[in-house]
């Protein structure tokens, strides 16, 4: 009995001993080879996923900057007090496409207008500073017509001349009866024909009014030249802008 109950102790011992065996040969395979795999699988996972979020990112593109559009420019040449207009300068990506072309500028610089006319001939503008209510008008052909020494050029004068004023100011009149204010003259004849010598020519800018004043005497030799001088400076008045 006592070497059968030894050798069922042999054998449970080695039962026993197989199983630890076959137990830590596995806890060694799982923990080498399936979870290592594992652990390198989910770290795979994680970095294709941080690539892929990299590779998502939104790049925001700069603005395009468009050209810069040019624009009309005028070119006024200024000898003291007396105001030479001349054509507007444009480009191709001009914004006042809709000005035509060779259209010019009488500019009055003291009064912050201008007015834009079409002319063989150049007109030029004179304010007094005694008198800055009024600007005298005249033009390189009929100062050229007159001399140098003639009342046109020396005067600044033959081509008329503009007043200006506030709406209730009393306009520079010529006509009949008491002057009017500004305001009544301008909407009593804004819009008249100018197609007569003596037609009233106003125009407004901003808080100010214009009017045209006919030149009574002569100062050029030639009086056709005037005359045409003056029917250019009425017809520009109610063209005047303010820049």
């Amino acid at each position: 009995m006592k070497k059968s109950e030894s050798g069922s102790v042999h054998i449970i011992i080695a039962v026993v001993v197989g199983v630890l065996v076959v137990g830590a040969v596995g806890f060694l395979f799982w923990k080498n080879f399936i979870h290592h795999t594992s652990a390198n699988d989910t770290v795979t996972k994680n970095t294709s996923k941080a690539s892929d979020a990299t590779t998502k990112t939104t790049v925001t593109d700069s603005p395009s900057v468009s050209p810069a559009a040019s624009t009309s420019t005028t070119a006024t040449t200024t000898t003291g007090s007396t105001s030479t207009s001349s054509s507007p300068k444009t480009t191709s990506n001009s914004t006042a496409s809709s000005v035509p072309a060779g259209t010019k500028y009488l500019t009055i610089n003291e009064w912050g207008v201008r007015f834009p006319y079409q002319s063989s001939d150049t007109l030029t503008s004179y304010v007094d500073p005694s008198n800055p209510s009024v600007a005298q008008i005249s033009s390189i052909k009929l100062a050229a017509a007159d001399g140098s020494t003639g009342s046109c050029a020396v005067n600044h004068q033959g081509g008329g001349a503009i007043g200006r004023g506030t709406a209730n100011q009393t306009v520079l009149f010529d006509g009949v009866g008491p002057a009017p204010t500004y305001a009544t003259y301008y909407n009593a004849h804004k819009g008249d024909s100018l197609t007569t010598k003596n037609a009233i020519s106003v125009g407004k800018a901003g808080d100010y009014y214009y009017s045209f004043i006919h030149d009574n005497g002569s100062c050029s030799n030639n009086a056709t030249l005037q005359d045409a001088t003056n029917t250019l400076t009425q017809s520009i008045v109610p063209n005047v802008q303010a820049y």
